[in-house]
């Protein structure tokens, strides 16, 4: 079986209608955009906001979820924290 068949939103003439590359090219464009600037802020955080959107936009749009994310989580009984939770609404 071709890839093209296995996933219909792939064209041999590299048209992609998958919503989750389409939110992968926003991302990119936003996190490139963030690092593009004159003054730079730490590198870690210029990805926060266009993750959340990622994840908030893109991948909920895709998945037909609402996902959310949650910075700086602490989590109980363990050292440091994760940057981002992701938390699933059903």
């Amino acid at each position: 079986m071709s890839l093209a068949e296995k996933s219909p939103s792939f064209t041999h003439g590299m048209t992609i209608t998958n919503p989750i590359h389409k939110a992968l090219q926003a991302f990119a464009a936003a996190v490139t955009e963030k690092m593009n600037q004159l003054t730079l802020g730490e590198p870690e955080e210029q990805l926060r906001t266009p993750f959340d959107n990622f994840m908030n936009g893109g991948v909920s749009a895709a998945f037909g979820l609402n996902i959310g994310c949650i910075g700086e989580t602490p989590l109980p009984d363990r050292l440091g924290r994760p940057d981002q939770q992701q938390r699933v609404v059903c």
